[in-house]
């Protein structure tokens, strides 16, 4: 591994500068090590033996394909056929057949042939992005030794003043690694750590898709990275060096990082509570920025649309902020977190008394011995279903909101609906005041009841004809049942 979690680098820092300064120390390191799979210098995990799975394996199978053995298929598991492979090759080379494969082995196989055309691998995919820094065309960066990237390689043997074969060979694969033209590369595909997080949160802010914000280098990531070289007409290698660090750092929507995780301290509790008060679960109000805290910042980025990575930018504090006054307007209306549900029913009450939903309701005709009664203790069940009584609660997945959970994408429509009957409703209606979602869902009932009594006029069945509101017909409720009192 190239790069570490760097985890010691905690508090109010730029994540440019964070990673700037990790990439500082580890440059050198990155730019004689990152591709030389081949060489005996290289920090392969020796032993390699029969049942181990990782990339150091897929390197030992492509350099038993190239000194003439078939390990099977190259795909980084040591099987039997990877082993048989091995003793062979230690049979041949008069060695113990232990069928393992230690630094002996290992020097003796980098030693000849190491890849050539019809070769495909990791190995492929890093000689393909050398030569790309090199300033030769291998064709895409796919880890398919196909003609382009022979192409390439015989070029720069060329160059170099090397046997021209268009293979790699050891003295090919040294020149590369120490190609004085030739970038140094900072990051690359299976690199893991912190420096990888914060290249991920550049490359989202910049617009592109580098996957999940979790650190690990992998094929979208890369795919990212490409991108970004491809708009910007740089080398498209895939991997990171300088230059294209330096392009995403000077994104001027690059969000400074103010906490992040394993932080400490009053300003991390004062962080957690307002992660609590805006509808999210932080876990503990402990003063700790753990893993609980983190997932609760990355749901709220989320939620509403903001880069991030579960750090706390100011971005995401900003928003939090805006957010916090609505959320406490819950307190106006006498909120007790330890109340439950059953705090909330003066003011349903209230608010479905206007609606005239505190009294039962019958149909006409025939069907005037259809009724639906009072509606009260039904929103309180549905409320208990959807909130358990919490006015803040978002549900991250959805970003539905309140008491009665409302949708962001339907709560302009619907608090327009009220307004249609109560002129004076706030225009400026938010599902985190409990009186202005109470309101919205009594709309919702409102017109449940009057597509119901309007279906029981019909001659058809008592559901016949449009259909009210789920939460009401119950088509979409299973913790309470029914759902609707009717008589």
């Amino acid at each position: 591994m190239r790069t570490g979690s760097h985890s010691s680098f905690l508090g109010r820092v730029a994540v440019i500068a964070v990673a700037i300064l990790m990439l500082g120390t580890t440059a050198a390191v990155a730019s004689s090590s990152a591709s030389s799979f081949a060489s005996s210098s290289y920090m392969v995990g020796l032993p390699l033996q029969m049942g181990q799975s990782s990339s150091d394996v897929a390197t030992l199978q492509q350099l038993l394909i190239g000194a003439g053995y078939d390990p099977g298929p190259v795909d980084g598991v040591f099987g039997n056929l990877t082993e048989r492979a091995v003793v062979a090759f230690q049979d041949a080379h008069g060695l113990p057949l232990t069928g393992k494969v230690d630094q002996t082995e290992w020097d003796l196989l980098v030693g000849g042939l190491l890849i050539e055309r019809g070769n495909r691998g990791d190995a492929v995919r890093s000689l393909q992005q050398l030569l790309a820094g090199s300033g030769f065309n291998p064709g895409p960066i796919d880890g398919i030794y196909g003609g382009l990237t022979e192409q390439a390689v015989s070029q720069f043997q060329s160059s170099k003043g090397l046997t021209v074969n268009g293979k790699v060979d050891q003295a090919t694969w040294d020149a590369l690694n120490n190609n004085p033209d030739a970038p140094s590369v900072l990051l690359r595909r299976g690199d893991r750590g912190e420096t990888v997080r914060n290249l991920q949160l550049m490359l989202a802010t910049s617009g592109t898709n580098p996957g999940p914000i979790d650190g690990i280098f992998g094929g979208l990531t890369e795919s990212a990275v490409s991108q970004v070289q491809s708009a910007n007409s740089l080398i498209v290698t895939g991997t990171v060096d300088q230059a294209l660090w330096d392009l995403l750092a000077a994104n001027p929507n690059t969000p400074e990082v103010l906490q992040r995780r394993g932080d400490r301290g009053a300003e991390v509790q004062a962080l957690q509570e307002l992660v609590k008060t805006v509808g999210f679960d932080p876990g503990p109000i402990d003063g700790i920025f753990g893993g609980l805290t983190e997932r609760a910042i990355r749901r709220f980025q989320g939620v509403h649309g903001l880069p991030g990575d579960g750090t706390l930018n100011q971005q995401t504090l900003d928003k939090m902020n805006v957010i916090k006054p609505l959320a406490l307007t819950a307190y106006d209306y006498g909120y007790n977190g330890s109340s439950g549900t059953e705090q909330w029913r003066g003011l349903v009450t209230e608010v479905f008394t206007q609606w005239g939903l505190h009294a039962e309701v019958c149909g006409t005709g025939a069907n005037a011995d259809k009724c639906i009664g009072n509606q009260i203790d039904n929103a309180l069940a549905i409320m208990h279903c959807e909130s358990r009584g919490v006015p803040m609660v978002v549900n991250y997945l959805s970003g539905t909101t309140g008491l009665f959970q409302h949708r962001p994408s339907f709560w302009d429509a619907r608090t327009a609906r009220v307004r249609d009957h109560f002129a004076d409703f706030d225009v400026n209606a938010t599902p985190y005041n409990p009186k202005h979602n109470i309101t919205v869902a009594a709309l919702l009932v409102w017109e449940s009841r009057e597509t119901l009594i309007g279906n029981s006029s019909r001659s058809g069945p008592w559901d016949d004809g449009p259909q009210p509101w789920g939460h009401w017909d119950g088509s979409s409720r299973t913790c309470v049942s029914p759902p609707l009192v009717t008589d």
